[in-house]
C-alpha cells in the first residue's frame, strides 16, 4: 500500500511593506522639515528683538517675575505669553532662544502641513492606484510651506509667535479630526477638543476651527446637521469652548496686549 507522504504547507511569502509608510520615514521627514527651516531662517536666529518684540513681551509683562507668572492666565493669549515666561527662564533676554524656538515651531507646522495633506488624501482617495502619490503630495504642501515668504515675518519676529502657536495647535486638531475619521475611536473627540483648546488660547482666529471641521466632513460627503447628529461630544464641547472664547474676548481689557503692556490708543 503506498504512502502518501503529507502535503507540505507552503507559507507565502511576506508582504513587502510600503517604505513610505514606515514610522522611520516620518522621523526622517520630521528632521527634514526642523532643518530646512533652520536652513532658511538661520540669519534670524543673530537677529536682535525687532520692531514690537520688546513693546510687547517685555513690558509690564509678567513673566519678568516669577512671583506674577499666576497672572498669565488672565491675559488674553496666556499660552503665547507661557512660551515667553519659558523663554525668559532658560534664557533670560537673549534674543537668541527666542527665535530658535519660532525657527523649531515653524518647522514643525511644515510637517504638520505634510500629515494633513497626506491625511486628507488618503481619505479622499486620491490616486488609491499609487500608494506613494500621497506622500509626495504631502511632501510637496510641507515644503510650499515651509519656504513661503508670507509667512517670514511671523517667523523673524518674536511678537508674532501667536500665528505659528496657533497654526501648530489648529492643523493638529485637523490631523487628528481627519484620521478619527478614517479609523473612529470611542474617545476620539477629545483630542480634537484639546487642540482646539490650544488654538483659541494662542489666538482668536482659532474660533474658525469647528467650520474647518464641518467643512471637512461636507466634502466628504456629509451634510452639518447630520455630523452634528453623529458624534454629539465633539461638536457639543467644540461649540462650549468657542462660547467661552467669545466671552473672555468680549469681557476683556483692551487696554492690554498679549505681554499686558497698555496700548498707546484709545
Amino acid at each position: 500500500m503506498a504512502v502518501t507522504e503529507p502535503a507540505k504547507s507552503v507559507s507565502s511569502p511576506p508582504v513587502e511593506s510600503n517604505p513610505l509608510e514606515r514610522y522611520s520615514t516620518y522621523f526622517i521627514l520630521w528632521g527634514f522639515f526642523l532643518a530646512g527651516a533652520v536652513f532658511l531662517y538661520w540669519k534670524a536666529l543673530e537677529a536682535p528683538f525687532l520692531f514690537d518684540d520688546i513693546y510687547l513681551i517685555f513690558k509690564y509683562s509678567p513673566i519678568l517675575d516669577r512671583h506674577y507668572l499666576g497672572d498669565i492666565l488672565s491675559y488674553n493669549r496666556p499660552l503665547v505669553l507661557a512660551s515667553y515666561a519659558a523663554n525668559y527662564v532658560l534664557g533670560g533676554i537673549d534674543p537668541y532662544g527666542y527665535h530658535l524656538f519660532q525657527v523649531l515651531l515653524h518647522g514643525a507646522n511644515a510637517l504638520l502641513v505634510f500629515a494633513l495633506t497626506l491625511s486628507l488624501a488618503r481619505m479622499f482617495q486620491v490616486s488609491p492606484d499609487r500608494t506613494g502619490r500621497p506622500f509626495w503630495l504631502g511632501t510637496a504642501a510641507g515644503l510650499v510651506y515651509l519656504a513661503h515668504p508670507l509667512l517670514s515675518m511671523a517667523v523673524v519676529l518674536v511678537s508674532g509667535r501667536s500665528e505659528l502657536m496657533c497654526v501648530f495647535f489648529y492643523l493638529l486638531g485637523l490631523v487628528f479630526f481627519v484620521r478619527d475619521q478614517r479609523s473612529p475611536g470611542p474617545r476620539g473627540w477629545l483630542p480634537v477638543c484639546m487642540a482646539y483648546l490650544g488654538a483659541i488660547l494662542t489666538k482668536e482666529t482659532a474660533i474658525t476651527f469647528p467650520a474647518a471641521v464641518l467643512l471637512v466632513q461636507w466634502l466628504a460627503g456629509t451634510s452639518p446637521w447630520r455630523a452634528v447628529r453623529e458624534n454629539p461630544k465633539l461638536y457639543g464641547m467644540l461649540a462650549a469652548l468657542s462660547a467661552g472664547l467669545i466671552a473672555k474676548v468680549m469681557l476683556f481689557s483692551y487696554g492690554q496686549t498679549v505681554g499686558g503692556a497698555e496700548l498707546p490708543f484709545g
